[in-house]
């Protein structure tokens, strides 16, 4: 069943050791310079009965593309349904522990453009424990530091790097059939390095493999459900991509859990938070976010959508912004679509959907500058408020009963002047447009036309030189 290549250099005996032990498997070629062990037996200073250590693992891979530019039929992956975990897994599991000191990868791409990924893991530890009475198998992974590198044979050769520290911890139903309950994956020290060249590089590697048909995201859910996590936890803290952002904090929660028949939707649950993310180029501030969150939680034929932001600066310098655009990014190629099956609107699982949205944003500023000429705008509200609904008709199968609430505090424009919101009362000369409380209603009922309702507290517009210009240069 398995037939794997492997060489050991040197065994020792009463020191049980491996030296220069060298696997080939799948075009992997994979070299370990020393595995030894150690055993709570001999050793305090051990947790585990066992304690495997490994030295220096360096893994070389030549990759090739397998694609012949001929459209290839769609493949479901394997089901995972009726597995179970093997007793020797569970085993190793509560008595041994990998320990990993070094790991050093090299995958090169041989095909024209040649692209090398160089990756650097150290101080790695596994372990893994049972809990709850023998009913789950707990796993942790850590890693102390991490680092990839992705190089190409040009003069500006390193075109990205990534450095972070990784902990993981996972969660298995022990008995019974497989089931992947929880999941937490925490990662610091996150720095990242984007070089010019790596913007071309992707765009140039960027060309999906053509399919004869679409994949079906139920059949995908339905077969890969035991390994999708019940409870994922993806935290990302202290980020920096250098010269260009920062980021606090970056949590995404998932709860999922399979359609029961006679159900045919599955639950799921997804809440996404972004703390204090800045992103600027030089000396200027391109985009400042103190909160933001993002909930969606999916049911049987319901969906409710919860956006909520507080705290948004954002700037848009069009001469500066519009020439790293051209110098960066190439005019996308010409997409030829694949004959075959009749085209299917990717909206169509939303029939017979009912749909719940809310969002409230607090302090949005924007700030436009379109020449060194001309005044900069500076635009925003202070506070703004969405909800509405979609209920499926039971009376008419093509028509829906929605309503839609729009209510905003007050919004304005002004030019070349501070990011302050001017004052309610009275005008302020370069403040083109400013609006007071404004409420919107919009209904449809099952039977009958919509209805549009609204209310305007405060319009004030002014007519100056300096607008007209700008006005000008945008058009």
């Amino acid at each position: 069943k398995f037939n794997i290549d492997i060489r050991i250099g040197q065994i020792g005996v009463f020191y049980f050791k491996l030296k220069d032990v060298v696997i080939y498997k799948n075009g992997f070629t994979i070299h370990i310079d020393k595995i030894s062990f150690r055993s709570s037996f001999l050793s305090s200073e051990v947790a585990k009965l066992l304690s495997v250590v490994v030295h220096d693992v360096r893994i070389n891979k030549d990759v090739r593309s397998k694609r012949n530019g001929q459209p290839r039929p769609w493949q479901p992956p394997p089901s995972f349904h009726n597995q179970r975990i093997p007793p020797t897994v569970i085993t190793f599991a509560q008595f041994m522990a990998v320990d990993i000191h070094s790991v050093t990868g090299m995958f090169l791409w041989t095909d024209s453009p040649e692209w090398l990924l160089h990756m650097t893991l150290t101080d790695i530890h596994i372990d893994g424990s049972i809990l709850h009475s023998s009913r789950s198998l707990l796993v942790n992974i850590t890693v102390r530091s991490s680092s990839a590198k992705l190089l190409r044979h040009a003069a500006d050769a390193c075109l990205a790097e990534l450095s972070v520290a990784l902990a993981a911890e996972a969660t298995f139903v022990a008995q019974g059939p497989l089931s992947l309950e929880e999941v937490y994956v925490g990662l610091e020290h996150t720095k990242a390095v984007i070089n010019d060249g790596f913007y071309s590089f992707v765009q140039e590697r960027h060309k999906p493999e053509p399919l004869s048909s679409k994949p079906d995201v139920a059949i995908i859910v339905q077969r890969l459900a035991p390994i999708i996590p019940k409870l994922l936890t993806l935290k990302l803290e202290d980020a920096l991509l250098q010269d260009m952002a920062t980021l606090q904090l970056f949590q995404l929660k998932t709860k999922f859990a399979p359609a029961i028949p006679p159900a045919s939707w599955p639950q799921l649950a997804v809440e996404l938070k972004i703390n204090g993310f800045h992103v600027s180029k030089d000396t200027s501030r391109l985009l400042t976010l103190n909160k933001l969150s993002f909930d969606v939680e999916v049911m049987e034929k319901v969906i409710i959508v919860q956006f909520s932001l507080k705290n948004l600066l954002a700037s848009y310098d069009h001469e500066n912004v519009y020439s790293w655009l051209l110098t960066h990014l190439h005019q996308p190629q010409d997409f030829q679509e694949v004959e075959g099956e009749e085209e299917v609107s990717d909206w169509e699982w939303l029939q017979g959907v009912e749909l719940k949205g809310k969002a409230e944003l607090l302090n949005v500023t924007t700030i436009l500058r379109l020449s060194q000429t001309t005044v900069d705008a500076v635009s925003g509200f202070n506070h703004l408020k969405v909800v509405c609904t979609c209920d499926p008709s039971s009376v008419n199968a093509e028509g829906h009963k929605y309503t839609a609430e729009l209510l905003m505090e007050s919004a304005w424009c002004r030019l070349n002047s501070g990011q302050d919101a001017p004052p309610g009362k009275s005008h302020i000369w370069g403040t083109p447009l400013y609006l007071g409380v404004t409420l919107v209603n919009l209904r449809r009922p099952l039977t009958g036309p919509a209805r549009l309702q609204g209310m305007l507290d405060i319009v004030r517009v002014e007519w100056s030189p300096p607008l007209a210009s700008f006005l000008a240069h945008a058009a």
